[in-house]
């Protein structure tokens, strides 16, 4: 301790021991020395006083890049359609039997209803789950947050479009204002917690502030058991979600700003035809020797233009402006790709720029689809499977039927399938598929699923098709059980395969 710290410990030891604690942390780390050479900025707060201060503000910026850049609408386009998917995710009930198989009678009726609701999932009745989800995953991702609420059973003056007795109504976060707190309630940003930090009521502005003909400061308040909040967090304790472009704005303003200026130059370029540079200002007199007079003169400019009126000691020049930039494209791809990297976006497919091998355009989507596989099984934990578990328990207490081998513990179980990364060399990827089931290290609904199908299904319709073709007495490669290609098989392979129901697949 030097003198300073003596003195200030005969008043206070605890406050000396700290000024000795945080000297040592000075000498150990250097970026947080006083003289360090870099401008040091720091994040005070916590995780929900932070995300409560700027989330207004950020979902605001991000709303205008969406609307205004092209770049950040095309990359909530892509995240999308990677995390959701076109036909958004996929669910496959599997209930079980007692005996651990799945009941296909019973999962079939489920798939059969689910595919019906599906049609008019919304409370509003315009979109079905497909345009919901995606719906809801472009406002998670833009806005940092989406809220959604179970609408079961009859609820007076509502009727549900699906007419079952279940519907979602999506809410953007803008129904969920940032300034209602009531720190006496529990209330923190229109979420009501217990002193658990559980929420326990959602408090709802019961229009949409945007809608300023019939906006109203009421609130209602929604039980957290009814109640869906998808957000995007990353810190403890965060309780409201912020933009997944949050980190990225100030890079994706600046490239904005800088295309602008670009184009701009282009646009002065293209416009500066040319010049006229003038000899000696003695050629320029007029016949009685007087100087000839400043005037400023229109030369017309069209295909095969000569210029025959020039006066003496003058040349014609034309402006070389170096614009369009050469290192534009180059800069930009720089920049860009440094958004996807904070956003987990593949690169390639936002710049829709594919110049790789085939191993470097494999590679960057393995690494995306880990990005992609994260956000989608969130997205599946917060929406798509509480929607299914609440619609497939509103049928049950309408009137479906649970058979009695079905175990009661695997009614709601479901594999839900999200969007699979897409197949770079379609030829490649079928032979690594099929060694793989032939080297029995996986399955054939793995393989079916990783295309984004239902096993099941694809089963049935083989199944009909190869009834079909027989009918018809058509013969195609995938009946490997048909007598031509039975023979055939059983030729190639020296005689080692039947026909009678032996598939040539089979053999090594």
């Amino acid at each position: 301790m030097n003198v300073i710290d003596k003195i200030v410990a005969v008043v206070s030891p605890r406050a000396a021991l700290g000024r000795v604690q945080y000297r040592r942390a000075l000498a150990a780390y250097d970026a947080a020395r006083p003289n360090r050479t870099h401008k040091a900025k720091r994040s005070h707060g916590s995780g929900d006083h932070n995300a409560q201060r700027a989330g207004l503000s950020l979902r605001e910026q991000a709303r205008s890049l969406e609307e205004n850049s092209d770049f950040v609408d095309g990359l909530l386009g892509v995240l999308v359609n990677n995390v959701v998917g076109r036909e958004g995710i996929g669910v496959e009930p599997m209930p079980l039997t007692y005996a651990g198989d799945v009941h296909e009678g019973f999962a079939k009726q489920i798939l059969s209803r689910w595919e019906r609701w599906s049609l008019k999932a919304d409370s509003t009745g315009k979109h079905s789950r497909a345009e919901l989800e995606r719906l809801a995953c472009r406002t998670w991702l833009r806005d940092g947050e989406v809220f959604g609420e179970h609408i079961m059973g009859r609820v007076p003056g509502f009727k549900h479009p699906s007419g079952g007795f279940y519907s979602i109504q999506a809410m953007e976060p803008d129904f969920f204002p940032f300034e209602l707190s009531v720190l006496q309630s529990g209330i923190s940003g229109a979420i009501e917690r217990n002193a658990w930090g559980q929420p326990v009521f959602y408090h709802a502005y019961l229009n949409h502030p945007g809608d300023s003909y019939a906006f109203s400061t009421k609130t209602r308040s929604i039980p957290a058991d009814r109640m869906m909040h998808l957000m995007l967090a990353k810190r403890l304790h965060q309780g409201r979600g912020v933009t997944i472009l949050a980190s990225s704005m100030q890079r994706i303003s600046g490239l904005q700003n800088y295309e602008e200026s670009e184009l701009v130059a282009a646009r002065i370029a293209a416009a500066m035809a040319f010049y006229i540079k003038k000899g000696e200002g003695a050629m320029y007199t007029s016949d009685d020797g007087d100087e000839e007079e400043d005037v400023r003169r229109t030369i017309p400019i069209s295909p095969g233009t000569v210029f025959d009126d020039l006066k003496p000691g003058e040349d014609v020049g034309v402006i070389d402006s170096k614009r369009p930039n050469a290192l534009l494209e180059t800069f930009r791809d720089a920049m860009s790709r440094m958004v996807c990297a904070a956003t987990g976006a593949n690169a390639s497919t936002v710049n829709k720029k594919y110049d790789g091998t085939f191993s470097s355009q494999r590679q960057e989507l393995v690494e995306s689809y880990v990005s992609y596989g994260v956000m989608s099984n969130q997205f599946i934990s917060q929406w798509s499977r509480p929607v299914f578990r609440n619609w497939l328990r509103m049928e049950i207490l309408s009137g479906l039927d649970v058979p009695e081998d079905v175990d009661p513990d695997s009614i709601f179980s479901a594999y839900y399938q999200c969007p699979m990364m897409p197949w770079i060399d379609p030829q490649k990827e079928a032979k690594g598929f099929n060694d793989i089931v032939r080297g029995g290290f996986g399955t054939e609904s793995e393989v079916i699923r990783s295309r984004g199908k239902n096993p099941q299904e694809v089963k049935r319709q083989r199944a009909r098709e190869i009834k079909e073709n027989r009918e018809l007495d058509l013969v195609f490669a995938s009946d490997a059980q048909h007598e031509y290609y039975g023979v055939k098989n059983e030729t190639e392979n020296g005689g080692s395969d039947k026909t009678d129901g032996g598939s040539g697949d089979d053999a090594d």
